[in-house]
Parts: structure tokens; C-alpha cells; sequence
């Protein structure tokens, strides 16, 4: 069930219901390195929905908000952990790498392409050509899967370049 003590004990922050419809659409107003670029941008639905959750905590920074102005992305960072949660689905691609990056995960390029980084490889799809910078977790010998081309040897990253539409997969020894 629903259970508005209960988003507070998985989330630290502070939610609330309502349960007017609304649109589950977030507008993003920036203020915090996780939004960075993207203010004035939206994500979500414009299907009405209810109940909808939004954030009533005046200790979480506000990232977006929904169109009624409640809170709908907040950030809230505490000893030791960081909380976010978003009102609606669809985050944006740049706000979801700003969050890998803010948990420290590893990206392997800056771009808005595909990648696919299982044990041993690296596969990375693109929309338009150009040449793509790709960082590895730690130093390795890379060679193109296709091709067979050795692409270095001890390297911590390499640049590629892409056709238009294209899917370039490499091994990572």
C-alpha cells in the first residue's frame, strides 16, 4: 500500500500524496550539479495521473518541479548517503549519467550514445558519425571483435571513430 511513513523510511525524504490528477511531468530548474545543463527541460508523461507523489522536505534541494509547483525531483544528502527521488518516470539520459557519475559509477564516454559494457567487452552504438573518446575501469589491452585491429595495449582509454548509425564492439582484456 501506499504509505507516506514508509517512503520517508526507504527514501529519507519527507513525501507526500495527493491525490488530484496530474501530470506525471517534471520541469527541471537546476541549482545542483545533478541538473547541471538541463534546466527548463522536461521529462515524464503528460497523462494525468493520481495519486502522485511529490517531496514536502525543506532539508532536500529542489531539481524540478511538477505543474502545479510541488517539489517533484529533490536531492537530500546526509552522513554518508544522498537520496533522490523523482515524481515521474523518463528521467533524461544526461540526468541519469549526473547521477551514475554523483554515485561513482563508472562512464565509459561523455556522448548521449549506447553502451553496453559486459565482463571482457565493450560495445557502443551511435547515432551520428564522429570520433568517440572511450574510458576502461582500469588499464587494459583492447582490440576491435570484428575487425581483430589491436586498439592498445595497457591503455586506460581509447578514441574510436564511428560511422553514422553504427555498433562498434570491442574485447577488454
Amino acid at each position: 500500500q501506499l504509505d507516506e511513513s514508509g517512503m520517508f523510511d526507504l527514501t529519507g525524504i519527507r513525501l507526500r500524496l495527493s491525490r488530484e490528477e496530474a501530470a506525471l511531468s517534471v520541469k527541471l530548474t537546476g541549482g545542483h550539479r545533478l541538473a547541471e545543463g538541463l534546466e527548463g527541460q522536461s521529462y515524464g508523461d503528460s497523462q494525468r495521473v493520481s495519486p502522485l507523489c511529490f517531496a514536502d522536505d525543506a532539508s532536500a534541494t529542489v531539481l524540478g518541479t511538477l505543474a502545479d509547483g510541488k517539489p517533484g525531483l529533490v536531492v537530500k544528502t546526509e552522513n554518508g548517503w544522498t537520496s533522490v527521488v523523482s515524481s515521474a518516470p523518463m528521467l533524461p539520459a544526461r540526468l541519469m549519467r549526473n547521477l551514475a557519475q554523483l554515485a561513482g559509477v563508472h562512464t565509459y564516454i561523455d556522448s548521449e550514445d549506447v553502451v553496453w559494457a559486459p565482463k571482457r567487452m565493450v560495445a557502443v552504438c551511435v547515432k551520428d558519425g564522429g570520433k568517440r573518446t572511450v574510458r576502461l575501469p582500469k588499464k587494459s589491452n583492447v582490440r576491435d571483435l570484428y575487425s581483430g585491429e589491436v586498439i592498445g595495449r595497457g591503455i586506460a582509454s581509447f578514441e574510436a571513430q564511428f560511422a553514422e548509425r553504427a555498433t562498434r564492439v570491442f574485447v577488454v582484456e
